[in-house]
């Protein structure tokens, strides 16, 4: 499966701050997810000074669920 991409990713928004101690907009963040394999990736396309984190997404029950752990 191929990965798609997405433009917003909420968890990883919530948690870049504590990584890059700057002030994001939603724009900034590019999220790759991996369905099949059930990962994600964040990338901070700002000038942030790490530049991507990894999560974890199911989809059970009709929702998406995704959890990224710093």
């Amino acid at each position: 499966m191929k990965p798609c991409r997405l433009k917003r990713g909420g968890c990883a928004f919530k948690a870049q701050f504590p990584l890059t101690r700057a002030m994001l907009e939603f724009e900034e963040i590019g999220v790759t997810v991996d369905l099949y394999r059930g990962l994600f990736t964040a990338s901070f396309l700002s000038g942030a000074p790490q530049a991507s984190a990894q999560g974890g997404i199911r989809i059970a029950n009709g929702l998406l669920a995704c959890a990224i752990a710093l």
